[in-house]
């Protein structure tokens, strides 16, 4: 009688020991060091050019690949026309109503965003 509850521990126990297994090594497999990328330093203008337009400008600093940057008005991707990379004294402008918020951000490797440049217009 007790070895048939002694069969049972063991296929519990190894069943156990083979899920923390599997775990932690998904867990492992997973597990990614943060990226030591850093944006590029390039500076920014956000400018209102009429009631439905805003103008980014790229004022100075290092150029920026323009599938790394993305513009947003209120949370939401605009297109953009630069060409690439966007150096000093490129611009472009994008619908954006009164009182939105407008971000220029970075998108690095792995997830990593910054915003570069933000305004309220």
């Amino acid at each position: 009688m007790f070895e048939d509850g002694d069969r049972i521990l063991n296929l519990v126990g190894v069943a156990l020991v083979v899920g923390v297994v599997i775990a932690v090594g998904v867990v492992a497999l997973n597990f990614d060091p943060p990226s030591e990328e850093q944006p590029p330093e390039a500076n920014w203008t956000i400018e209102r050019v009429n009631d439905s337009h805003v103008r980014v400008t790229h004022t100075g600093g290092e150029p920026v690949r323009t599938d790394e940057l993305r513009v947003t008005v209120d949370s939401i991707k605009r297109d953009t026309d630069w060409s690439d990379p966007v150096a000093e004294g490129d611009t472009t402008a994008v619908d954006a109503s009164p009182g939105a918020m407008v971000r220029v951000v970075w998108l690095g490797g792995r997830g990593n965003r910054v915003v570069m440049a933000n305004r309220r217009v």
